[in-house]
C-alpha cells in the first residue's frame, strides 16, 4: 500500500507541475491551454477513482460504489488518449487532412464503443466482477477492452506522427518518448491490474507532451505552419553538409494586401507554404522568414542525391529543374480555381545557392548570393510587365 501511495503522490506532482506551467504559459492558445487543463483534470480525476477503489477493496461497503468506480476508471482509459489526440486535432488545420479526420471520427466510435462495453459489463460482469468479499476480478470479456485501449493508443500515436511529420519532424525524439512512456504505462497496467503504475507513465508522459508542445508552439510560424525565422537562424549557423538553399518571394505581394486586403494577403502565404511544404517538403527544411519571405534548405544528402539522379554535369541547372518543381504546383492550382481565389496569380520568384561543406564562401555568403539571384529575377519579371504595358499603350 505505501509503494501505491508513493506512485499517487508523484503522479500528482507531475500533474500539478504541468498545471502550474500552462497557468504561467502566456504563448499558447487558450484553446489549447482549455485541453491541455481538460485532460489533466480527467486524468487526475482516474487516480482518484482508482485510490478510493484501493481503499475501499476488500473491506465492508456497497458493491454498487465498487463496480461504479472501476467502471469510471476504465471508462476514462480510453478518453485520455482521446484527450491527448484532440490537443494534436485542430479543425480549421485538418480540413485537407482526411486521414487525421478519420481517426478523429475513429476514436469518437471506439469511446462509444467502450462506453457501451463497460455499461453491459457492469450488469453482467462479464468485463469486471466484484465477487462478494468485495475483490476485484477481470472477466471474460476484458480482452475487448484491451483491444479498444490498444486501439485507441495505436491512432494516437499514428496521429501525433502526421502531426510532426506536418512540422517537420521538430523535435520528434521527444515525441518517441512520449509514445514510449505511454506504451510501458499501458503494458504495466495489463501485467499489474493491482498497480497503478500506469498513472505515473501517463503523468510523466503528458509532462514531456507539454515540454514538446512547448517547443513546437516556439518553433512553428503560426500563419502558414512552416518553421520560423528563430528555427531558420540556428539552421543557418548549424549546416556542416554540402546543401543547396533557395530563398523564395511572392510577386507582387504587396499589389495583393492593398487590392484585396490583408485577409486575402494571408491567404495567399497559406498556399504557397502549403505548396512549398507539398513539393519541397520531403527534401528540405521549409521555413517562413518573414512577410512573404520564405526559404528551403536541403536536408543532409538530399542534394547528392538529386544531382545523382538528374546525372547532370552541372548542379545548377538540377537546382533550376527542382525548383520548377514549385512553379508548376503553383500553375496547376490556379488552373484548378475559382478567379477570386487565385491569390498567387502573379507566381513567385526563386533564387537558388549552393554550399559545398569546405568550399570558398561561407553559409552566409551563399544565402546572400540565393537572394541576389531571387531578387534579379524579380526585378527582370518587373521589367517584362512594364515593357508589355508600353507596348499596349503604343499600340
Amino acid at each position: 500500500m505505501s509503494d501505491y501511495c508513493i506512485l499517487t503522490v508523484l503522479s500528482v506532482f507531475f500533474l500539478t507541475g504541468c498545471l502550474m506551467y500552462l497557468r504561467e504559459n502566456d504563448f499558447f492558445e487558450e484553446r489549447v491551454i482549455t485541453k491541455f487543463k481538460r485532460l489533466i483534470y480527467v486524468l487526475v480525476a482516474e487516480i482518484v477513482a482508482d485510490n478510493v477503489f484501493v481503499l475501499l477493496e476488500g473491506k465492508e461497503t456497497l458493491r454498487e460504489l465498487l463496480y461504479f468506480l472501476k467502471a469510471g476508471e476504465l471508462f476514462m482509459n480510453p478518453i485520455v488518449a482521446f484527450l491527448v489526440f484532440d490537443v494534436f486535432y485542430d479543425e480549421a488545420l485538418n480540413r485537407k487532412d482526411k486521414m487525421m479526420r478519420r481517426i478523429w471520427e475513429a476514436m469518437n466510435w471506439a469511446v462509444a464503443a467502450n462506453g457501451v462495453l463497460l455499461v453491459i459489463g457492469f450488469f453482467t460482469g462479464i468485463v469486471f466482477r466484484i465477487d462478494t468479499d468485495n475483490v476485484y476480478y477481470r472477466g471474460d470479456w476484458m480482452f475487448l477492452y484491451i483491444l479498444i485501449l490498444i486501439a485507441t493508443v495505436s491512432m494516437l500515436v499514428y496521429g501525433m506522427m502526421r502531426f510532426a511529420n506536418r512540422t517537420q519532424g521538430t523535435l520528434k525524439r521527444t515525441l518517441l518518448m512520449f509514445t514510449l512512456i505511454l506504451g510501458v504505462g499501458i503494458f504495466l497496467r495489463l501485467i499489474l491490474p493491482h498497480q497503478n503504475y500506469d498513472f505515473l507513465c501517463l503523468s510523466v508522459a503528458i509532462t514531456c507532451l507539454l515540454i514538446y508542445y512547448s517547443h513546437v508552439t516556439l518553433r512553428i510560424d503560426p500563419l502558414t505552419q512552416l518553421l520560423n525565422r528563430l528555427v531558420y537562424e540556428v539552421t543557418i549557423d548549424r549546416i556542416n553538409y554540402t546543401t543547396a538553399i533557395i530563398e523564395i518571394d511572392v510577386n507582387k505581394f504587396k499589389e495583393v494586401n492593398d487590392t484585396y486586403g490583408h485577409g486575402r494577403g494571408d491567404k495567399a502565404l497559406k498556399q504557397l507554404a502549403f505548396l512549398i511544404r507539398k513539393t519541397y517538403g520531403e527534401q528540405a527544411y521549409c521555413f517562413r522568414q518573414g512577410g512573404d519571405e520564405f526559404c528551403a534548405i536541403l536536408k543532409p544528402g538530399a542534394f547528392d542525391e538529386l544531382v545523382d539522379e538528374s546525372l547532370d554535369d552541372d548542379p545548377r541547372a538540377t537546382m533550376d529543374r527542382f525548383m520548377e518543381r514549385l512553379d508548376t504546383a503553383i500553375a496547376e492550382q490556379l488552373a484548378n480555381m475559382s478567379e477570386s481565389k487565385r491569390y498567387l496569380r502573379n507566381g513567385v520568384s526563386q533564387g537558388c545557392g549552393i554550399y559545398y561543406s569546405g568550399g570558398e564562401m561561407t553559409v552566409r555568403e551563399v544565402v546572400k548570393l540565393a537572394d541576389d539571384r531571387m531578387y534579379e529575377k524579380k526585378e527582370a519579371l518587373v521589367a517584362s510587365a512594364d515593357s508589355v504595358v508600353s507596348l499596349m499603350e503604343s499600340d
